[in-house]
């Protein structure tokens, strides 16, 4: 199974010695990766597969996405 690496404009991780990325790899809702667009494939390597749909958004990996509120 290929590891999706999402880039974005920016990733709030949440953690202080990291608290901003450029890409996060996830495989299997699981995150194995967080860092600038050139670590995360140089550590994969060639078990990636590159999802671009966020390129102009904001990630906070580990929180899920809020539903839209439905009347």
């Amino acid at each position: 199974m290929p590891i999706a690496v999402c880039r974005a404009r920016e990733i709030d991780t949440l953690d202080s010695n990291c608290p901003g990325a450029e890409a996060v790899a996830v495989l299997d809702e699981r995150i194995l990766h967080v860092g600038t667009y050139g670590e995360v494939v140089r550590t994969l390597r060639d078990r990636c597969s590159r999802r671009d749909r966020y390129v102009n958004g904001v990630i906070v990996p580990g929180f899920i996405e809020a539903a839209p509120c439905r009347r």
